[in-house]
């Protein structure tokens, strides 16, 4: 996919939907993480507004339903119901301007 254009902030996040599988992506400084869009705690999305996964700082990524936080560059619970976990983390690779994620299989996702 070619590489979105999320702003200026830093860092940025948005979600988006690939082969059923909903993703947050996030741009760091000069690095990209992917995290499947399910919170470890109910497995729900974090963003109930479309596209809207940071919390008020813009620096973390936040679950609507609970509140919990994490750190958008390892995709750690901070703060929450489900604090000690972690979103699943998603493969990406930047080549030639675009950006490559390895799906998780079925299993991983459930």
């Amino acid at each position: 996919m070619p590489i979105p254009t999320l702003g200026e902030k830093r860092p940025a996040a948005t979600t988006l939907e690939i082969d059923g599988h909903a993703i947050i992506l996030v741009r760091l400084k000069h690095h990209w993480r992917a995290y499947l869009n399910q919170c470890p705690h109910r497995g729900i999305p974090l963003d109930w507004t479309p596209g809207q996964v940071l919390d008020q700082s813009g620096q973390l990524l936040l679950c609507a339903m609970h509140g919990a936080l994490f750190h958008p560059e390892n995709g750690h619970c901070l703060a929450g119901p489900c604090q000690g976990k972690a979103l699943v983390a998603i493969d990406i690779e930047v080549t030639q301007n675009r950006l490559w994620l390895s799906l998780p299989s079925p299993e991983r996702s459930a």
